[in-house]
This record gives C-alpha cells, sequence and structure tokens, in this order.
C-alpha cells in the first residue's frame, strides 16, 4: 500500500493515478529529486482596508429657532391733522346748528303767535255779545235761559221762572237774582250757537249744555 502525496489517498502499490484526486503516483523523478507538493501558500490579504475614519460632523445644528418675525415697524406719529381745519369745520357745524336752531325757534313763534290771534278774535267768542238771546237745555229740554243785551236775563224751570240780571266776568257768568240770592256759572265753552254752564262751588255738580234757539 502506497499513499498518494497529493490528498493523502491509501492507493494499491500497483497504482499509477490517484482514484481520488487523479495524480501520478509513479515514483518520483531521481534527477530532480523527490519535490514535495507544493500546497497552494495562503494569500496574503492586504492590509485591512482602513475605512474612512468617521469624519467628526460639524457642531450639531441647533433646531430651527423660532422664526424670527420682523419687528413691528415703529409707525410714525399720527398725523396731526390741522387742528385749524377740524376746529373751522366744528365751528361751522355749530354755527349751522345754532342758525338752525334759530330758524326752528323763530317759526314756532310766529304759529305760537297766530294760534294766539286766531284764539282770541276767532275761536274765542265774545261771550258778552254771543250769550245774547234765547237758549234751550238740550239734556232734558226743562231749563231754559234768555240772555238781553241790557244786562237782564230770564231763567224757565219746568214751572218754575226766575229773572235777574247777568255779569259776564272773563269766563265766569254770575246771576244775580230779583228775590235775592246768586249763582256763578262757569262758561267752558261757547261755539256759534251751543254753549256749556259747569256750576261752581256748592253746584259744581250742576252742568247745562244749551243751545242757542
Amino acid at each position: 500500500m502506497k499513499v498518494c502525496t497529493t490528498c493523502g489517498n491509501m492507493l494499491e502499490d500497483s497504482a499509477t493515478f490517484c482514484g481520488k484526486c487523479g495524480a501520478s503516483c509513479e515514483a518520483p523523478n531521481p534527477v530532480g529529486g523527490f519535490q514535495p507538493p507544493q500546497f497552494n501558500q495562503p494569500q496574503q490579504f492586504g492590509q485591512p482596508q482602513q475605512f474612512n475614519q468617521p469624519q467628526p460632523f460639524g457642531q450639531p445644528q441647533p433646531f430651527n429657532q423660532p422664526p424670527q418675525f420682523n419687528q413691528p415697524q415703529q409707525f410714525g406719529q399720527p398725523q396731526q391733522f390741522g387742528q385749524m381745519g377740524f376746529q373751522q369745520g366744528g365751528a361751522a357745524v355749530q354755527k349751522g346748528s345754532n342758525k338752525t336752531a334759530i330758524i326752528v325757534a323763530a317759526v314756532v313763534a310766529v304759529l305760537v303767535a297766530i294760534g294766539v290771534i286766531l284764539f282770541l278774535f276767532v275761536f274765542k267768542s265774545d261771550y258778552k255779545k254771543d250769550i245774547v238771546g234765547s237758549w234751550v237745555d238740550t239734556t232734558d229740554a226743562t231749563t231754559t235761559m234768555e240772555f238781553k243785551d241790557n244786562g237782564d236775563f230770564v231763567m224757565t224751570h219746568i214751572l218754575y221762572e226766575y229773572k235777574g240780571t247777568y255779569e259776564i266776568d272773563g269766563s265766569t257768568l254770575k246771576l244775580s237774582f230779583t228775590g235775592g240770592g246768586s249763582k256763578d256759572f262757569k262758561i267752558s265753552s261757547m261755539r256759534s250757537s251751543e254753549m256749556t254752564l259747569q256750576g261752581t262751588g256748592s253746584d259744581s255738580g250742576t252742568m247745562y249744555k244749551l243751545k242757542k234757539r
């Protein structure tokens, strides 16, 4: 038995080739001498590659700072509008308002004056003149009054007749009876052919609504 000098496989003495690795198993050349098999030398790997050293990063970037907004512009001082302009305008408005008030007051005064004139000379009766005549009570027609222009009066109430004199003082009608006694009435209204007399004092509940006949 012999050993394959290449792979170390055990071979028969008569074998010329290794059945395992196929190497020749003949005797070595006497001239050159036996050369031991040259196993592949382990490759000399290069020096371990020096990877790039981690480059130092710059200073850590700060997180985004909050945006720096533009500072509010310092506006100029509010423009001072022309003082004189506004004052003049205000004076103009005030002057116009005063003028309007004066006109309104004048119109009101004229209207009041017209009303007084109408009341005195148109609407208000001349009691002393307008009372002259014969009047009948419109409530029950049981009372009649006759006023004469000489100041005498005759008052009839159902079957009773009263005579005397009358006098008008402002809006007060004073009746003086011939037999004695007197009564005062307030002329509440006198329009054309209608007259209302209101009793005074203890006779304040007495009222005559008269119509001229």
